[in-house]
């Protein structure tokens, strides 16, 4: 599947943030079904990716409770996650595709929805998506939940404060 040179943005994307700003998520429930597929070569190479790449094929849903708040996120079709964003040392230890996937792919989805509310890249929203990765992963009974959350907090700053350009593909 080829990726267009140009960014594309869904028509609609649901506001996935807190109204209060609030970052302690209590649970969470997956609404709709989770589908990814992986991408072409060409598309890995355009996007420079160390990992494969993967595709929502249909809008993937999940109601978090925050506080006292119900939030809806929708990760829209199209959007492009790497499912397990691994620094080398660990990719020996955490596979790409597993049991964590869904929770993954939410937390690729908050890693970079800011943008397209035209937000600053802040900790309270990193923390946000963050602690939506470990409710979802103990949700879904990953084993290695609180080590990837870890892994999140300790080293994904950079991957949250980078601009990205190409986070969604038309299909």
């Amino acid at each position: 599947m080829p990726m267009p040179d140009t960014a594309y943005t869904p028509s609609v994307i649901i506001n996935p943030y807190p109204r209060n700003g609030a970052t302690d998520v209590s649970y969470i429930e997956f609404i709709s079904p989770y589908h990814v597929l992986g991408q072409s070569m060409d598309a890995l190479a355009r996007r420079g990716d160390g990992d494969p790449g993967w595709i929502t094929m249909i809008d993937f849903e999940a109601v978090v409770t925050v506080g006292q708040e119900k939030v809806r996120i929708v990760v829209p079709r199209g959007m492009l996650t790497d499912l397990t964003s691994r620094p080398r040392p660990f990719r020996d230890l955490i596979d790409l595709v597993g049991a964590h996937a869904p929770a993954s792919t939410l937390h690729d989805f908050l890693y970079v929805v800011w943008q397209d509310f035209n937000r600053k890249a802040t900790e309270n929203d990193r923390l946000y998506a963050d602690n939506v990765f470990l409710v979802a992963l103990k949700k879904l009974r990953v084993p290695q939940a609180q080590l990837l959350y870890d892994a999140v907090r300790r080293f994904g700053k950079t991957a949250y404060r980078e601009r990205n350009p190409v986070r969604y593909v038309k299909i």
